[in-house]
């Protein structure tokens, strides 16, 4: 029996380090040596005879245990083992250390040999990652379980190794300041990491931040995971995306696929009849989740303990601060592949919590004609001439109807939100009160005061993701009648406007030296440090500014104030730096020599400057990117990168992949790997182990490889 004690215990190894594991056959039980912290004793009682049912079981640690205090505070169902029958083992007896209030997950295992039955567990880890997710995602199921073999299935680690190989953040070492390039990827890297995973044995590392600039002389913290957990994040992002994107609300526009800031404002502008807007922020939000209402939430899907392990062991690896590591006991850093999909998981209580807020205020009726309005309307069809004239003119000053019910509208993106109201200002108080009591009490989250504003949709504008929004008064309009022309008559429109916020672009231009206020006076400047560039760099660096705000802003009422930015600042301070750079004295020389958009003469390129201005407030340009199953399907050009051959010597064996940051890094002129690489137009190329070796110690030498084709 000792050996066989002993393939138990490997066995279980595989398992949940949050239990400690007991044996039962029918009249014997083992309490089998724990790891990972657990003290448990190790006896074995008197062997049954014969062929009996003999059951493995996950025994949970004791109510008062510190380490079961995440168990009892998530009730997340268990599924240890693929049980998901829950026992109790009754009192302790003799030297027995399970007892009262102790969950047991059993499962059926043959007497002959302790072999597992065969389950529907079984079956489905025989399919591929890949078509479990289809599933998933394409269900309609509520909840999921026994899906943790997605999450280390090698084709779904390979799918996300290939979405972030092409990134340059993906050469951005954390904080075991390692990248691509220092993993060696190769089929065998892999498949252990796949069996790490498998085995429960992976360990996160600690996440890396630094703190970035904001408006305000503030700062904003960033996380920057290891590469490696990148990778396993994406693969474990995959199988939350497929579960709970389905679940979303449609007013919910942040982090997800095919929703974006225009999806957003696409949906604004169908509110009718506002008056009031709420501006919603909340105070560090990803810095202050609280971590078991997280598992909690994502529990309720998710019927898998090895999973919540997982994202367990992510939320709590800690992060380092200039050298010096800090626990992390909330929060999430932002910079994580998972970051913003928990960030939506959670706040996704809040989309309810308010669409539930608006089933109870919405009525049907909304106003009703005002009597006053009437009368006097009745009173101008005796009347003619400049009577009747003037008798409009008063009329104008009069509500045609009275407001007298209410309409909620709402949307949000990410931590920032905005409810539009159709009603008083006192109702529009009570909902940001409701909402601010909702997220304190419910979700441990405080509202900005500082940022959350109500704001009067027709005397201010609330800022946005970036617009101004607002509902103007209406204009009034001209219609013909009889011998009197040229009487004006109010206009019923209630429409949303969605404007760019200029003076805040302009300060954006003053933050980066492009324009400058000096003696009242708005000049505009050169980008010193684009001068080393040459002319068609510093052409592409101002058509991207010009490319991003024509992009995002393309809906806005008034594209016009473009026109100013574009055609004069930008076009000019572009005049300004290739003349720096060419020393011509003048805007005029550079306009002269090179035209109205700045021609390069050798690449032909030229400043895109659109021809004209005119708002289309239906231009919503999407991003378009891939459902959460589309997105694993990469090229077949790219998944036969590690089946070789090498690019260096032509080797099949033991391909490794090498990676560089930036294709536009690579210099041609120093031949050898460098210029393979170039030739081929890839940041990612097989090379064998000893060219990669050979590579990195500066040894590679192109002439004596028997590829000279290349």
């Amino acid at each position: 029996m000792e050996g066989a004690h002993w393939i138990y215990q490997q066995v279980l190894r595989s398992a949940s380090s949050y239990c400690r594991y007991a044996y039962s056959q029918k009249d014997w039980w083992e309490i089998v040596p724990s790891y990972e912290g657990w003290t448990t004793t190790h006896t074995t009682a008197l062997r049954s005879t014969g062929r009996s049912l003999l059951k493995r079981a996950a025994v949970a640690p004791s109510a008062n245990s510190i380490k079961n205090h995440y168990a009892k505070s998530t009730r997340t169902p268990r599924g240890f083992l693929g049980g998901n029958v829950l026992q109790n083992l009754g009192s302790p007896k003799g030297s027995n250390s399970y007892g009262d209030r102790v969950l047991v997950v059993a499962r059926n295992m043959s007497s002959e040999g302790g072999q597992p039955k065969t389950t529907k567990k079984d079956e489905i880890a025989a399919e591929s990652g890949l078509t479990r997710l289809t599933v998933i995602a394409d269900g309609k199921c509520e909840a999921v379980q026994n899906v943790y073999q997605i999450v280390y299935d090698v084709e779904v680690l390979k799918a996300s190794y290939n979405k972030l190989k092409s990134r340059p953040a993906s050469m951005t070492p954390g904080v075991d300041d390692k990248n691509l390039t220092s993993l060696s990827i190769t089929e065998k890297y892999f498949d252990d990491l796949s069996n790490k995973l498998r085995m429960e044995q992976y360990r996160p590392a600690p996440v890396k931040r630094v703190l970035i600039p904001k408006s305000g002389n503030k700062t904003r913290p960033l996380g920057i995971p290891s590469i490696e957990d990148r990778i396993v994040q994406r693969s474990l992002l995959y199988l939350l995306e497929a579960v709970f994107e389905k679940t979303f609300s449609d007013r919910s526009h942040g982090f997800r696929p095919k929703k974006g800031a225009h999806t957003a404002c696409k949906n604004i502008r169908q509110w009718k009849g506002v008056s009031w807007l709420i501006e919603g922020d909340i105070v560090s939000y990803f810095d202050t989740i609280d971590h078991k209402k997280l598992m909690e939430l994502v529990g309720k899907k998710i019927h898998d303990q090895q999973v919540i392990d997982l994202l367990w062991k992510f939320l709590r690896a800690g992060v380092v601060t200039d050298g010096n590591y800090r626990r992390t006991v909330m929060g999430v850093p932002q910079g994580a592949v998972i970051s913003p999909i928990l960030s939506n998981i959670y706040l996704h209580e809040l989309d309810t919590y308010v669409e539930n807020l608006k089933e109870k205020f919405d009525t049907k009726k909304t106003s009703e004609p005002n009597p006053a309005y009437r009368e006097a309307k009745s009173l101008l069809r005796s009347k003619k001439g400049k009577e009747k004239k003037e008798g409009y003119k008063q009329l104008r000053k009069l509500k045609s109807t009275i407001r007298v019910g209410m309409k909620l509208y709402y949307a949000r993106y990410a931590d920032d939100w905005l409810i539009g109201v159709w009603g008083r200002r006192e109702d529009a108080v009570k909902v940001k009160n409701k909402i601010e009591i909702f997220l304190r009490e419910k979700l441990v989250l405080e509202m900005s005061l500082e940022k959350t504003k109500i704001t009067h949709a027709g005397n201010e504008k609330a800022f946005f993701l970036g617009y101004d929004i607002y509902s103007p008064t209406p204009k009034e309009s001209r219609f013909e009648k009889g011998e009197i022309n040229n009487v004006k008559k109010r206009a019923s429109h209630v429409s949303i406007y969605i404007d760019a916020p200029y003076y805040r672009i302009k300060k954006r231009l003053v933050e980066e030296k492009i324009l400058e206020e000096k003696n009242g006076k708005w000049l505009i400047n050169a980008v010193p440090h684009w001068v080393n560039y040459n002319h068609a760099e510093i052409l592409y660096r101002y058509n991207w500014i010009i490319k991003g705000y024509l992009n995002y802003y393309s809906h806005v009422n008034n594209l016009h104030i473009f026109h100013k930015i574009i055609n004069f600042i930008l076009v000019h301070s572009c005049a300004l730096t290739l003349g720096r750079k060419l020393k011509l004295r003048s805007r005029k020389k550079v306009f002269k020599k090179f035209g109205k958009k700045l021609t390069d003469p050798k690449s032909n390129l030229t400043l895109d400057i659109p021809p004209n201005y005119q708002s289309n407030t239906k231009d919503y340009r999407i991003n378009q990117k891939n459902d959460p199953v589309k997105i694993l399907e990469w090229s077949v050009r790219t998944q036969h990168l590690l089946e070789g051959p090498c690019v260096g010597c032509g080797e099949t064996r033991n391909i490794e992949i090498h990676h560089v940051k930036k294709l536009a890094n690579i210099k041609r002129n120093k031949g050898g790997i460098h210029r393979i690489m170039a030739t081929l137009g890839r940041k990612q190329v097989p090379v064998c182990a000893k060219c990669h070796k050979d590579i990195h110690t500066g040894k590679y030498d192109k002439k004596n490889s028997p590829r000279k084709n290349i």
